[in-house]
């Protein structure tokens, strides 16, 4: 909020709040909203030698000007070009289709020049039915043809995934490493399948994507969660229904922390939800909708939690 202070080094977990004219001191931990406020979960954050290393590391890249620009650089060519690619693989197929069935009338000019007249497709078979046959036929064409058009971009995205990424495994990453870089380039590429994703939210569909990209999903069980880019870190149990979020993924001094999250048999995860990487929710365990699980806590069987973050409500 206006006139917050962020000292250097801070890190505020997801969907918090600062309130206005609040100060966080060096080095703390933050997160959720009780009350109005920020909980603070570490006011001095001692890392081991490793970690200063890695922090230092990436600090060091931060302020190379040639890092920071070819980097940049790479992401922009990166999403404009796949932006184009994803243009390609699903326009180009539906083209071929529909110049293959209109009808094409060739006419020589002469000098080496020629005029092309393309009737609309099913032309003709529009001249001799009704107009309202036309349109329910051409209509369920059409759904067909780009029904099947998302299963390849699914498809292609899952080819370029396994490609570029393989299996995603947990651990630290300083920004613009390798790892972080593909990351990145499968994050951008996400968007181009992020209406597929949207629209098969609750159904089989949704779960055997997940499962193409190497996330574990047992039987029975409901997602409605628009996936992040750290599929084969996820993990969810039979009979279990997840309406939230899961991120197994954080950004924290310029590194990126990869962790597995690992949801039981029968659970239940609410609106608006999150789990944070490294977290564990066991059989039977239910989250209130708008609660936040931190980083490495376990939601115990049978146990019900709410809050951001979350705490034990019943058990």
């Amino acid at each position: 909020m206006p006139g917050a202070i962020v000292s250097e080094r801070t890190v505020i977990g997801s969907k918090s709040v600062v309130p206005a004219d609040t100060y966080l001191a060096p080095n703390t931990v933050a997160t959720g909203c009780v009350n109005g406020k920020p909980t603070l979960l570490r006011s001095d954050t001692r890392q081991s030698a490793e970690e200063q290393k890695q922090i230092s590391d990436a600090m060091d890249r931060l302020n190379n000007t040639a890092c920071f620009t070819a980097f940049n650089c790479f992401m922009i060519l990166w999403t404009f070009s796949t932006a184009a690619v994803a243009e390609i693989v699903t326009v180009l197929p539906l083209t071929v289709f529909y110049w293959n069935d209109s009808l094409v009338k060739y006419h020589p000019q002469g000098t080496g020049t020629f005029q092309l007249d393309v009737i609309h497709p099913k032309a003709e078979f529009a001249e001799t039915t009704s107009h309202s046959q036309f349109t329910l036929g051409f209509a369920l064409q059409f759904a067909a043809v780009s029904w099947l058009l998302d299963v390849w971009s699914i498809l292609f995205f899952a080819l370029v995934k396994w490609s570029i990424m393989g299996r995603i495994v947990g651990g630290n990453h300083i920004i613009f490493s390798f790892c972080h870089v593909r990351w990145l380039c499968m994050l951008r590429l996400k968007d181009q399948i992020h209406h597929i994703l949207e629209y098969t939210r609750g159904t089989v569909f949704h779960i055997v994507i997940f499962q193409l990209l190497g996330a574990k999903v047992g039987k029975n069980t409901v997602l409605l969660d628009v996936m992040q880019p750290d599929w084969d870190l996820y993990e969810i149990g039979e009979d279990s229904v997840d309406f939230g979020e899961y991120a197994c993924h954080t950004f924290e001094n310029m590194v990126l922390k990869l962790a597995p999250v690992r949801v039981g048999n029968r659970c239940t995860i609410q609106d608006g939800s999150i789990l944070m990487p490294g977290s564990t929710m066991e059989d039977d365990a239910v989250l209130m909708p708008a609660s936040n699980v931190l980083k490495g806590e376990v939601v115990a069987c049978g146990q019900c939690w709410a809050g951001n973050p979350a705490g034990l409500v019943s058990s």
